[in-house]
């Protein structure tokens, strides 16, 4: 009895330890299918996402905001300072008219005219990078943030995978 008993319970052992293998070895290769999967996935957005040429074109439009707003403010002193200066020069066209001051008044009133163009450009430079950056940084943080979970899943997995790996070699 005791014989049969003890081949009975080596028995019972060596099918539980089949069934112990056989779940692993399921796991383990339902984990390295998952592991690839997540690996091809972050790749691709990594890929897809090119998240450095994001924050390139976040620190160029960053450098070029106050590189505008000085230009704008530049640009509204010259504005300024032509303004005077045809006002000027209508004043001494009536005081003593002359072709040379007429001359001079039609060129200030162009290269103002110009200013003017350039003023507005700027205008909408700026508005549009104001508008952009923050979108911008917002885009950069949630993909920043999309691509550290995802690398985080496949670090777990691949550890989850490496450890089920040691016990299928025990």
């Amino acid at each position: 009895i005791v014989n049969i008993l003890s081949k009975e319970s080596r028995n019972i052992r060596v099918s539980e330890f089949i069934k112990i293998q056989k779940r692993l070895k399921s796991q383990h290769k339902i984990t390295r299918k998952s592991l690839l999967e997540k690996e091809q996935a972050l790749r691709n957005i990594k890929f897809i996402n090119r998240l450095d040429l994001l924050n390139l074109d976040l620190e160029i439009k960053k450098e070029n905001y106050p590189k505008y707003k000085r230009q704008l403010y530049g640009t509204n002193i010259q504005i300024a300072e032509l303004e005077d200066k045809v006002k000027n020069l209508k004043n001494q066209l009536k005081n003593q008219p002359n072709a040379r001051i007429k001359e001079d008044l039609v060129k200030e009133k162009a290269l103002l005219q110009s200013l003017m163009s350039r003023k507005g450009f700027i205008i909408k430079a700026t508005k549009k990078l104001h508008d952009e950056i923050p979108d911008l940084q917002n885009q950069v943080q949630s993909l920043t943030l999309k691509e550290k979970q995802l690398d985080r899943e496949v670090r777990y997995l691949r550890q989850t995978y490496e450890n089920l790996s040691l016990g299928l070699e025990e």
